[in-house]
C-alpha cells in the first residue's frame, strides 16, 4: 500500500512534466494541441490502476458516465447559449474541461488514498 501511496503521488507530478516534455520537444502548438490534450489519457490511465487497486471495484465507469454528463453539458452549453452547433468546438472544449475534471478527479482519488492509514 506505501508504493501505491508514493507512485500515485510521483504519478500526479511526472504525467504534468512528462506531458510538458512532449509538447516542447514535439511542437504540438501549432496544431493547437497543448499539456492537458496530452496529460488527460496518462490521468485516465492513472485512476483506472489507483482506483482497482484501491478499491473492490474500479472507479473507472464512474468517471466513463460523469465523463458522459459533463459531454451532455456542454452540447447543451452549446444548444441553449451559443445557438450553434460545431462537433470540432464542441469536442475541443469537451476535451479540455474533461481534462481539468480528470485531474481534479485523480488528485481526489489520491488525497483519498493518502488519508488511508
Amino acid at each position: 500500500m506505501m508504493f501505491l501511496k508514493i507512485s500515485s503521488v510521483l504519478f500526479l507530478i511526472l504525467a504534468l512534466l512528462l506531458a510538458v516534455v512532449l509538447t516542447s520537444i514535439l511542437r504540438w502548438r501549432y496544431k493547437s494541441l497543448n499539456v492537458a490534450d496530452v496529460a488527460l489519457p496518462l490521468y485516465a490511465f492513472a485512476i483506472f490502476i489507483v482506483s482497482s487497486q484501491t478499491f473492490v471495484h474500479s472507479l473507472l465507469p464512474l468517471y466513463g458516465l460523469l465523463l458522459s454528463l459533463l459531454l451532455l453539458g456542454v452540447t447543451f452549453y452549446f444548444f441553449r447559449v451559443k445557438k450553434s452547433f460545431s462537433y470540432r468546438r464542441i469536442f475541443k472544449l469537451f476535451w479540455r474541461l474533461s481534462f481539468l475534471f480528470t485531474f481534479l478527479f485523480y488528485l481526489a482519488l489520491v488525497i483519498y488514498l493518502l488519508a488511508l492509514v
